[in-house]
C-alpha cells in the first residue's frame, strides 16, 4: 500500500505545478458554468491517466531513441500551444449566471489532447520520469504504483475545478478577463519556449 501512497504523492507533484493543463483547467471553471467544467476536467483527467500509463510502461520511450520524432513534437506543440494561449487571451469572462450555450464535445476533446498528448514537456518530462520509476519496481509494485498516480490525476483536476467553480461568484468579471488575459500570456510562453528548444535541438 506504501507504493500506491508514493505513486499518489508522485503523481500529485507532478501535475500541481503551474502548466498548459492546469491553465485549460483554471480557464474553464472560470468562465464556463460547473457542469461544464467538471465535464472538461473528467476529460482532461482521463487523457492524462492515458498518457501516464503509456508513459510508465515504456512507449514514451520512444522520444528518447528518434530524436527527429522528438524534434518535430516539440514543433507542432509549441505552436498549438502558442495558439492556445493567444485564444485564452481572447477570452472574454462571462457572468457567474451565465450558460454555456456552445457547449461542444469535439471542442473539449480536442483541446484536452493539446493540453496533454500534444503538450511536449508533458510527454518529454514524463516519459523520462516515469520510466525510470517502472524499471525500479516489480510488475506488482509497479500496478500499485500507476494506480496512485491515476488517482492523483482525478483528485487534483476535479478538485481544482470544484474549488474555483465554488468561489469564481467573488469575483467581477472584469478581474476573470484579465486573469484570462494573464493565463493565456503564460501559456504563450510555453509555447514560445517549446519553440525556442526546437530551434537548439535542430541547431545542435
Amino acid at each position: 500500500m506504501a507504493t500506491y501512497f508514493e505513486g499518489l504523492l508522485l503523481g500529485l507533484a507532478f501535475i500541481a505545478p503551474l502548466g498548459i493543463a492546469n491553465l485549460f483547467i483554471i480557464n474553464t471553471a472560470l468562465n464556463q458554468p460547473r457542469h461544464t467544467a467538471y465535464l472538461t476536467a473528467t476529460v482532461v483527467a482521463v487523457f492524462d491517466v492515458f498518457l501516464s500509463i503509456v508513459c510508465f510502461y515504456g512507449v514514451g520511450q520512444l522520444l528518447m531513441q528518434y530524436q527527429l520524432l522528438k524534434v518535430g513534437i516539440l514543433l507542432v506543440g509549441g505552436i498549438l500551444v502558442a495558439l492556445i494561449g493567444i485564444n485564452i487571451m481572447r477570452t472574454e469572462a462571462q457572468p457567474p449566471s451565465a450558460t454555456e450555450q456552445n457547449f461542444s464535445w469535439v471542442k473539449v476533446f480536442s483541446m484536452a489532447l493539446m493540453v496533454t498528448w500534444l503538450n511536449p514537456q508533458a510527454l518529454i518530462d514524463g516519459s523520462v520520469m516515469l520510466a525510470a520509476f517502472r524499471v525500479s519496481l516489480s510488475p506488482e509494485a509497479a500496478l500499485l504504483f500507476i494506480t496512485g498516480i491515476v488517482t492523483a490525476a482525478f483528485v487534483w483536476y476535479l478538485g481544482l475545478t470544484g474549488a474555483l467553480s465554488r468561489f469564481k461568484h467573488k469575483l467581477t468579471q472584469n478581474r476573470m478577463t484579465w486573469f484570462n488575459r494573464i493565463c493565456g500570456a503564460v501559456v504563450v510562453l510555453y509555447g514560445v519556449k517549446l519553440l525556442w528548444n526546437f530551434i537548439k535541438t535542430i541547431s545542435a
